[in-house]
C-alpha cells in the first residue's frame, strides 16, 4: 500500500508551468528549459525507484533472517556406540621362535647378540572398516596408560607368565566401538605432542624412569635394544635406538588378512577380541636391500653397534616396516 501510494503522489504532482517559469525567456530559452524540467522529473522518477527497490530488497532479507525452529537431536544419536573389549598380544621372535630377554641368538649376520633389553612404544592403535574409516583402540577404565601410549618391556614377558597360551609375550587390553573390522594399525612410535611436551608433565609411561628418553637430545627413544656382542670392541656394549617424529613406524595389517583370506575382524559387546601379533627380529636385522644388518664396525661408516640417530637408525626403521605380523585373532566371551 505504501509503495502504490508513493508512486500516485509523485504522478499527480503538478509540475509549474512552462509560461509561469519563462514568461521572460526566449523560445530557445523555453526549448532549454523543458528539456531540463523533463530530465529532473525523470531523475526523480529514477530516485524514488531506486527507494522503493531498496525497500523491498530489505523485507526480503528481514524475512529470511526470521529465526527458524532448533532441530533438536534425536535420542538415537545421543545414545553412546557400545564398545567391546580388544587384546593385543604381542610377541617378539626370532627365527620364528619366541624371543626371551636375556638370551644369547645368532643374528643374520651370523653374529651373536645378547640381549639385556628390548622394548617399544605401541600407540595410535585402531582398527578400520571397509570404508577406511576408523575406530581408536581405548585405555580401559583402570589402565594406568591412560595417555593411549603402551611401554611394551620385553625384559617384564619372562616374569609374567602366558598370554594367551603364548610365551614371553606382553598383552594390552583396550576398547574399541562394536562392529566389522578389515584392518589393524598401529605406530612404534610417541606422538608428536608427548615427543615435544615437558617430560615433568607426561603422563604414564612417558617418563624419564623408562629410560626410554634422550636428555641430551630431547624426546622420547620409540625402540631400544641393549646387549653385549662379540662382534663389537671388547668392553663395549650395544645400544640401537630409534627416535624423533620423522622415524615413526607405522603398520597396518589389512595386506596380510586379505592374502590369508581371513575373516573380519569382529568387535562384539561383551567379548573379549584378541590380536596375537608377531615382531620379527630377523626381519629388524636384514637390510631393505636384503643384506644383514652387521654389529661389526664397518669402516669410513658410523657406529653400527652404538645408534642413536643418523644413517643407521633411519636404515634399522626401514627394515622395521616388515618385522611385524598379526598372527591370528579369536573372539570370546569375557
Amino acid at each position: 500500500m505504501t509503495i502504490l501510494i508513493g508512486i500516485n503522489v509523485l504522478m499527480v504532482t503538478k509540475l509549474p508551468s512552462v509560461e509561469q517559469q519563462g514568461a521572460k525567456k526566449s523560445c530557445g530559452d523555453l526549448a532549454a528549459f523543458r528539456t531540463l524540467t523533463t530530465t529532473n522529473f525523470q531523475t526523480i522518477v529514477k530516485k524514488t525507484l531506486n527507494s522503493i527497490l531498496g525497500f523491498g530488497l530489505a523485507i526480503a532479507l528481514l524475512s529470511g533472517c526470521a529465526k527458524k525452529e532448533e532441530v533438536k537431536p534425536s535420542e538415537t544419536s545421543k545414545a553412546e556406540i557400545p564398545t567391546g573389549n580388544v587384546e593385543f598380544v604381542v610377541t617378539p621372535t626370532i627365527g620364528g621362535d619366541p624371543l626371551r630377554v636375556g638370551s644369547t641368538i645368532t643374528l643374520p649376520s651370523g653374529e651373536a647378540l645378547t640381549i639385556r633389553d628390548f622394548k617399544f612404544y605401541l600407540s595410535d592403535i585402531g582398527l578400520a572398516k571397509p570404508n577406511s574409516q576408523e575406530a581408536p583402540a581405548r585405555p580401559i577404565v583402570g589402565d594406568t596408560c591412560q595417555a593411549g601410549v603402551w611401554l611394551l618391556d620385553f625384559g617384564k614377558a619372562n616374569t609374567e607368565g602366558i598370554f594367551s597360551g603364548v610365551r614371553n609375550a606382553l598383552s594390552i587390553t583396550t576398547k574399541v566401538d562394536t562392529g566389522s573390522y578389515v584392518d589393524t594399525r598401529l605406530a612404534i612410535a610417541v606422538p608428536r605432542t608427548y615427543n615435544s611436551a615437558d617430560i615433568a608433565t607426561n603422563p604414564i609411561p612417558l617418563n624419564a624412569r623408562q629410560g626410554m628418553y634422550w636428555t641430551w637430545n630431547s624426546g622420547f627413544k620409540f625402540l631400544v635394544i641393549n646387549g653385549t656382542s662379540p662382534a663389537i670392541p671388547q668392553g663395549a656394549t650395544v645400544h640401537l635406538s630409534i627416535g624423533q617424529n620423522s622415524r615413526r613406524m607405522e603398520f597396518n595389517f589389512k595386506a596380510m588378512l586379505l592374502a590369508a583370506n581371513r575373516e573380519k575382524i569382529r568387535v562384539i559387546a561383551g567379548k573379549t577380541t584378541k590380536i596375537h601379533l608377531t615382531f620379527e627380529l630377523n626381519a629388524l636385522f636384514t637390510n631393505t636391500d636384503g643384506t644383514p644388518y652387521q654389529l661389526a664396525p664397518i669402516p669410513g661408516k658410523p657406529s653400527t653397534f652404538q645408534v642413536h640417530g643418523g644413517y643407521w637408525s633411519d636404515q634399522l626403521k626401514a627394515n622395521a616396516a616388515q618385522a611385524f605380523d598379526m598372527a591370528s585373532f579369536s573372539t570370546i566371551n569375557n
